[in-house]
């Protein structure tokens, strides 16, 4: 199994966060996670609603990956926190392989730099080439084989349509899709597999990569936040 590696979501800060300056403002921890913004608040994949202290502006809807820092409970599923960074990533419904068309969808090279998932949502950082200035919009959607899959295994690949535009320029972006709709019914683990094409070696030719991970869940359901 290619296992690829998510850093840890939450990790122990022993230092004061650097804007901090009375007694009190100390964070209690650092995370760095995707989570879902509606109606100008953020919640976590396991439940737990961000009230931003230092953002003045509105957050618009759907998912952000987010860095920054606990300040304070609210309650038992409350959390006050400072946002260090945030980023947008591409979320949007999962296509079925039946249903859409290969010119559509495409099969430009695209790469996964990073992957987890977190509730029901698969996760990337993922990358591609394309030139320095913008040109066309490329398309990235994330597609399910409807005819290869059953009850114990999910196929999954991501595509990516570069509408013909070449370059040279790696553009990184995140991308979060929700894949809920499709977990066998009564089934408590099964494997995913997904598959994308990339650049191979120093021949840059474009090959077929997968990883195969097996998905289970506990007796509170799936959970939030895992690697593959």
């Amino acid at each position: 199994m290619k296992r690829i590696v998510l850093p840890a979501v939450f990790i122990v800060v022993l230092a004061a966060f650097s804007s901090c300056k009375r007694e009190g403002d100390l964070p209690l921890y650092h995370f760095q996670e995707m989570v879902t913004a509606s109606d100008g608040k953020l919640m976590s994949d396991d439940g737990v609603t961000y009230e931003v202290l230092n953002r003045e502006k509105g957050i618009g809807d759907g998912r952000w990956y987010v860095k920054g820092f606990a300040m304070g409970k609210k309650g038992d599923d409350v959390l006050e926190v400072k946002l260090s960074s945030m980023q947008q990533a591409l979320s949007k419904k999962v296509l079925k392989l039946s249903e859409a068309g290969e010119e559509e969808v495409g099969a430009d090279p695209i790469r996964i730099e990073n992957i987890w998932l977190s509730g029901t949502y698969i996760n990337m950082l993922n990358g591609h080439m394309a030139p320095q200035k913008a040109g066309v919009a490329h398309k990235v959607n994330l597609l399910f084989d409807d005819i290869r899959s059953n009850s114990d295994t999910l196929f999954f690949s991501l595509r990516h349509n570069a509408e013909g535009e070449k370059g040279e320029e790696y553009s990184s972006y995140y991308t979060s899709f929700p894949f809920g709709e499709f977990i066998p019914s009564g089934k408590s683990e099964f494997v995913v597999v997904l598959g994308w094409k990339w650049f191979s070696g120093e021949s840059g030719e474009i090959k077929d990569f997968s990883l195969t991970t097996l998905f289970s869940n506990g007796p509170e359901g799936f959970p939030a936040d895992r690697d593959i």
